[in-house]
């Protein structure tokens, strides 16, 4: 399973040192505030976040093929 931060904090009840309990995944981004520059860091970034975590999600089911059942 893959968890987020927030999740964990949520389910275990663990708070930032101030007692604050963020939660990025219910954050709203108003991107119509944004300078166009900005949003396409963030589509750039994305896009290359993607690439990473499909390289590295077949180089795990190389591995995995790898291993004796």
């Amino acid at each position: 399973m893959l968890w987020s931060s927030w999740e964990l904090a949520r389910d275990y009840g663990v708070t930032d040192y101030d007692g604050r309990r963020p939660d990025w995944g219910r954050h709203k981004i108003d991107w119509s505030v944004l300078p166009s520059e900005w949003i396409d860091l963030f589509r750039t970034g994305t896009g290359l976040e993607i690439k990473w975590l499909t390289t590295l999600a077949a180089r795990t089911r190389k591995f995995k093929a790898k291993i004796p059942s």
